[in-house]
Order: structure tokens, then sequence, then C-alpha cells
């Protein structure tokens, strides 16, 4: 079952049976869930019929399933981090044998932080007879349309073009981005239009962000700025692994860029098959205005030996990262390395 699918049946007061939660986006699994509970417990007797609980015997959940809602018509038992979905155990037969039976005054959500293991008999019972429902990372025009109705929330607009700039700054935690929408309609005060500029005043980098304006420095010959954010990601507990990967990923893509354009490709196109948007795009041209094709090409190289050695064991990770930035450096200035 889909997210959305879950959320409409929510809605519309169609929840019964079985339920697994399970994926790596935590913020929205927790807002569905909430959602559950408002949908089917009766105001004001919540803690009557409703539990909370972790790894029971098969024998006490059914137990717990077959208790008759107190002046209400459902019962909402939640189990967290079940050892069985988790891959830790295997579950009790009696259990697997129950699932079908789960009366319609229960509703039975089996909660799970990050992913299921989908190979377990438990996991493949509730698919079966229940609705297992992943909740995935939203793709970014989910997520701007998403961030567009948090900030609406507040009182504020937010133009599809500033949420994609807040997800390219903050990144897809849902979690982590509630937090920076707050931040920036707070610093927005009165005003009701969310600027680009806002964005970048308050909101708060992600690990991602900070590796492409590691590149930016880069291309700037700005040494002491990329070692103060490496430096800076480092201290927030990044590992130089890490950022080597993530240089990688950034060196890759300024090189696609590259080709694109050597092939005269569009600006329509090019974002299509990168899957950026028009403002990323423009970074990572103005980054190739500072940088020869070759040297490109050589720092790619350069991100992918370094990556080997340290993964390989023939060169420790400290100072590593350190080398390799500085092997970068004299390749944009066109030094023979």
């Amino acid at each position: 079952m889909e997210r959305s699918e879950l959320m409409r049946d929510i809605r519309a007061g169609h929840v019964q049976g079985v339920y697994l939660f399970e994926g790596e986006e935590e913020y929205l699994k927790q807002q569905a869930l909430q959602a559950l509970k408002s949908a089917v417990l009766t105001e004001g007797l919540e803690m009557l019929n409703s539990s909370t609980v972790q790894d029971p015997s098969a024998a006490d959940l059914i137990a717990d399933c077959e208790t008759v809602p107190m002046m209400g018509d459902v019962r909402l038992i939640v189990v967290e981090d079940m050892p069985c979905l988790l891959g830790k155990k295997e579950p009790e037969e009696e259990l697997i044998s129950y699932i079908p039976k789960v009366p319609s005054s229960t509703v039975l959500v089996f909660y799970v932080h990050g992913k299921a293991d989908s190979r377990r008999r438990l996991y493949k019972a509730i698919g079966k007879s229940g609705h297992v429902v992943t909740f995935q990372q939203m793709d970014e025009g989910e997520l701007s349309g998403w961030i567009q109705k948090q900030f609406k929330a507040l009182g504020k607009n937010c133009s599809p073009e500033t949420a994609a700039r807040m997800v390219f700054t903050v990144g897809r935690d849902t979690a982590r981005m509630i937090l920076e929408i707050g931040k920036v309609a707070a610093f927005c005060g009165e005003r009701e239009t969310v600027t680009d500029e806002d964005v970048e005043s308050v909101a708060t980098p992600s690990r991602e962000y900070k590796a492409f304006a590691i590149v930016d420095a880069m291309m700037e010959g700005s040494q002491a700025r990329v070692f103060a954010l490496v430096r800076d990601m480092l201290e927030g507990g990044e590992t130089r692994i890490g950022i080597m990967a993530m240089l990688l990923y950034q060196f890759r893509m300024l090189q696609h860029v590259a080709i694109l354009s050597y092939d005269r490709v569009g600006d329509a196109e090019a974002m299509k098959l990168l899957n950026i948007k028009s403002f990323v795009l423009g970074r990572y041209r103005r980054q190739l205005s500072q940088i020869s094709g070759g040297a490109v090409r050589d720092s790619v190289q350069c991100c992918l030996d370094y990556e080997l050695k340290v993964k390989s064991g023939e060169i420790a990770q400290e100072g590593a990262l350190e080398a390799m930035l500085l092997k970068l450096f004299a390749i944009r200035r066109g030094e023979n390395v």
C-alpha cells in the first residue's frame, strides 16, 4: 500500500485490520500513525483503548487484540520494532496463524524504525492479510509541493522554485525540513512571501549542499574556505571517506554537465537527464567556467584513485582527504601532477 493510499483511507475512515509501517522516512511515518490514532480512537478515551508494546509474546499480543474496546468502537495496538520483523529471531507460529483473525474491533499496527526484513514470515503474513506501508523519501516534485503546503499552514507563500531551493539546501529528510521551514518562516516575520534569499540566510545546509559548496570554493581558488568547510563537516560527525565520496559525486555531475554542454544538449533536456533544477544547472555551469574539461576529467580520476586507495588499505583514511584536496587544487591550477 502506498502512503498516499493509506492517508486517503484514514481520511475516509476506512482503517481496519493489520498494518506494518516501515521505511526510512520517520517523520512521515510518525505523522501517519498520529493521523491513524485520531481517526480510530474516540476523543477522550485514547488511553483506555490504545496500547504500545515492544516484543510481546504471541499469547500476550493476542489477548490484547481480543480485548473489547471500552466505550468505543475500536482498540488500537502498536507493536514497536518487533524483533521477528528485523531478522533478529523467528516469529511464534501462533502469531503467524493469528494475523488473519484479528477482530474488526482492533487495529493492529507493527511499527518498525527503518526497513523491515521482507524475507520474514511475519512480514509476508501481514502483506497477505493486511497492509504493508513503506514510507520512502518523497521525490523532489512531491517534496517541493509538501514544503509549499507547510509554509502555507504558517501563513507564508512559497514558490515552487524557492521550495526546490529548500530541497537543494536542506536535503530530503522531512523531520529536518520541518524545523528549517519553521526557521525560515520566523525569519520572514510579517512578510508573507518566502524568497530564495531567506533560504540562503537561515536554512542549515545539508551535508550534500556543503559538498557542493566545497567545489564552489575550490573553483574560486579559496583553499582556506575549502578546508574550513571540510573541518565543519568533520566536526559535525562526517567521515573523511564520506566527504571523499560526496566530492566524487560532485565532480562526476560536473563532468556530465560538461559532456552535455559539449553535445549542445539544451537546458530542459539536461535538467531532465540529470534530475536537477535550473539554478543547480546554472551553478554547475559557473563552476565549469572556472576549470578546463580535462581538469574535470582528471579530478574525477583523482577522487576515484584516493577512494580506492583508502578502501583497499593502501593509505590511511587519516590525511587522505586533505591530500586529495591539495591534489584537486593542483589539477585546477593546471599543474602537472
